[in-house]
């Protein structure tokens, strides 16, 4: 009866010390998890804002579609970087990850949005050709209402009126050459949470 109750009582304690081994381990892995996805926020060109209330999803889908963005800026047959395409009187902007950093006004919004959006008199959506958003400029949220940051890497369609989602996948997924630059007209209908009285004020 007695070594019974001491192989009871033992099992009880390795018990223990294994959920005890367990816990340290899940709380390093939690840590490490909290170090990487630091280190991704302060990777991405975004003001601190802005980073304070991402969640981990987010910040995965954010930083993807900003290496998306890199390598496409970065290729050499990249129409961004053409010759042809430079203006004068103007030179590269580097994307800085800091809000203080030189291209950004104080409150974090980049210089070169300001002026994008400014021409535009709307907004810039960069796009793949499986229709994913890899870029768009923060005036989207005053015509549409949906943040920046919520769009970016999701797809467009998601957002598009279902009438209108077919003619885009056949323009997106053309098979034209890089070097063939092509110019198309698309009209679309686009989800809005702007209230009437937002609507009429933009």
């Amino acid at each position: 009866m007695k070594e019974r109750m001491n192989g009871v009582k033992k099992k009880r304690v390795c018990s223990e010390w294994r959920k005890a081994r367990s816990r340290v381990a899940a709380r390093g892995r939690r840590e490490r998890e909290c170090g990487l996805f630091g280190e991704l926020l302060r990777g991405l060109p975004l003001p601190q804002p802005v980073v304070a209330h991402l969640d981990k999803a987010s910040v995965i889908r954010l930083t993807l579609s900003y290496l998306r963005l890199r390598a496409l800026l970065d290729a050499p047959d990249c129409a961004v970087n053409a010759p042809h395409c430079t203006l004068e009187g103007t030179r590269p902007v580097t994307l800085q990850s800091s809000n203080a950093g030189q291209g950004y006004e104080p409150d974090g919004t980049s210089c070169v949005e300001m002026v994008l959006d400014s021409a535009l008199e709307g907004f810039l959506l960069l796009l793949s050709r499986d229709g994913q958003v890899i870029y768009t400029t923060e005036a989207i949220s005053m015509h549409t209402g949906i943040k920046q940051v919520d769009l970016i890497g999701q797809c467009l369609y998601d957002f598009m009126h279902p009438c209108d989602q077919q003619e885009a996948r056949e323009i997106l997924s053309s098979k034209s050459g890089v070097e063939e630059c092509q110019k198309c007209d698309l009209f679309f209908r686009m989800r809005c949470t702007l209230t009437p009285r937002e609507e009429m004020s933009t």
